[in-house]
């Protein structure tokens, strides 16, 4: 048997890992909301569900840990698919899991507390590592367009520049809204943007992860995923 026949059921499961994240993570926010009194999912961060203040802020926090945990496996089941892609491979595998570690667990274990109106620790580390983690996800795409150009999943490439461009846009309308905040009109739904530019690269890792997942069951594997 080739090492990647033994490696396939692995690179199934971590696909499937992702998808779950990937849902999840818009399932529990949307869920939870609604037992937040006055939570505006339009103009509030998904952060402000697990500071200290909120009533469910357990539950998201350890749904971000287990969160964190699925991009993990992700991330080395997409190293183990693409593993004959070289270095941008390998990179990409990396910038997987420094999302999962950053926004996942950086953003379970350090909830954006505030006490009294006043940042704490906890605020800053969970923006510090969350900033990176999600700094990781916006590039990923341009990192994976030498990967696929050596595929058979070519036409992927293309698809890649529309979600950075897309996502990044997203994001730049997220920052500009947290930065004018209280902003007005467009540039108060920071929850919005932010919602948005996870839309955008969620799709595109659950796209990532449906290929895997083709290419490990077809039963005449060839060496290119």
């Amino acid at each position: 048997m080739a090492l990647k026949d033994i490696h396939t059921p692995f690179i199934i499961i971590a696909s499937i890992c992702c998808i779950l994240a990937c849902v999840g993570d818009f399932t529990f926010a949307f869920w939870l909301g609604s037992y937040f009194p006055g939570y505006s999912h339009l103009r509030e961060t998904m952060s402000v569900l697990g500071e200290s203040a909120s009533p469910v802020a357990s539950i998201i926090s350890t749904w971000w840990v287990v969160m964190g945990f699925l991009f993990v496996l992700f991330g080395i089941g997409f190293r183990l698919a693409f593993s004959g892609k070289g270095r941008p491979a390998v990179i990409a595998s990396w910038m997987m899991i420094v999302y999962g570690l950053g926004e996942g667990l950086g953003s379970g274990l350090f909830p954006a507390n505030r006490v009294d109106s006043h940042l704490t620790f906890s605020y800053y580390v969970h923006n510090t590592i969350g900033g990176v983690g999600l700094l990781a996800l916006i590039a990923l795409p341009l990192v994976m367009v030498p990967v696929f150009k050596t595929t058979r999943f070519k036409r992927i490439t293309g698809f890649s520049w529309v979600i950075f461009t897309v996502g990044l846009l997203f994001f730049l309308m997220f920052t500009l809204a947290k930065l004018l905040n209280p902003g007005h009109g467009v540039f108060s739904l920071e929850g919005l943007w932010q919602r948005l530019y996870l839309v955008d690269y969620y799709a595109y890792l659950i796209v990532i992860a449906v290929m895997m997942m083709v290419g490990g069951l077809q039963k005449n594997k060839s060496a290119d995923y």
